[in-house]
């Protein structure tokens, strides 16, 4: 038996124990464990850093996360191939986003997570930690009535227009919620050519400002969306607003006025929003999270479906 099935076989033994159920768990087949005495390392491939984080094998937190809630493993380390060449822009963005989330992710639960040493050197190769002004993308006020009514898309409007919208400020002691706020960063100035990260499309799908001065980030599912990746999303967007308002990034000059409030709130929240999650993301696992070096962030998990109103489980 290898790693990769011994790694497997105690998510699996210690899933069964606590909760009682035999279930088709499975693990990304091109990532690879090695299990060193009390501590486990994953490898992530080349071509997967350079893929969309919510992609099960791009998603280095969730698995993470997994690997110290259900492997009961003292330490978790993360290495990754170093891309040699990139195919188009697109990919080089995806991979310096990957880099951006992992010196966070470190950054944030450092008493478990690590960096292997074949690795820490690619984190060189950050842009963000370099010299340089770097500037979020603007948040846009129009609303495109012709877009894809795909099932997200559905949900997002009756969050921010409809009959969910009242049940989820009052959870979330919001003041109100609005929708699509880009996670582009440039340097320099916002252009096409100076983007460091995915832009475009890329956005948080709802956030707003609570009552007392917390800004609110939502990742919300429809109900056939169970991936791993949900996590990669949220804490993305947690981390980068968290350097906005630790003035580390800015605001697009054009928004800087209007949206000046999101460098002025005192926490960050950051909610999974969706009818139910990946089996093995559950509470003990959240709580990981809210046990990191940051204390002015944290996670949450609201559960709602078309039969039963938005309600906050832990």
């Amino acid at each position: 038996m290898n790693d990769n099935e011994l790694v497997l076989n105690l998510i699996k033994k210690s899933y069964h124990s606590e909760i009682g159920e035999r279930q088709n768990i499975k693990l990304p087949q091109d990532i690879n464990f090695k299990l060193i005495g009390r501590d486990v390392q994953f490898n992530i491939s080349s071509s997967a850093v350079c893929k969309n984080m919510q992609e099960d094998r791009t998603s280095f937190e969730g698995w993470a996360l997994v690997l110290k809630r259900w492997g009961k493993f003292e330490n978790v380390f993360l290495s990754w191939d170093i891309p040699q060449t990139f195919q188009n822009a697109r990919e080089e963005r995806h991979y310096q986003r990957f880099l951006f989330r992992v010196d966070c992710f470190a950054k944030h639960l450092d008493s478990w997570f690590k960096i292997s040493k074949s690795s820490k050197s690619a984190l060189d190769d950050l842009v963000t930690n370099g010299s340089g002004t770097f500037y979020i993308n603007c948040p846009s006020d129009r609303k495109n009535e012709h877009e894809p009514q795909l099932k997200e898309g559905i949900l997002e409007k009756r969050f921010i227009d409809s009959d969910l919208k009242e049940e989820l400020k009052q959870i979330t002691n919001a003041k109100d919620i609005d929708r699509q706020l880009p996670v582009g960063v440039f340097k320099g100035k916002v252009r096409r050519d100076s983007a460091i990260f995915s832009h475009g499309k890329s956005a948080i799908d709802l956030w707003g400002l609570s009552n007392d001065n917390k800004l609110l980030l939502f990742e919300l599912k429809a109900e056939t969306n169970k991936k791993v990746g949900i996590l990669s999303e949220i804490l993305f967007y947690v981390f980068l607003m968290k350097k906005v308002k630790d003035r580390e990034f800015q605001l697009s000059p054009k928004s800087k006025q209007k949206f000046e409030t999101l460098s002025q709130v005192n926490k960050i929240k950051g909610y999974l929003l969706a009818f139910s999650l990946h089996r093995l993301i559950d509470e003990n696992l959240i709580m990981l999270l809210n046990r990191g070096s940051y204390s002015d962030i944290e996670f949450h998990y609201i559960q709602f479906s078309d039969r039963m109103s938005p309600s906050l489980q832990y």
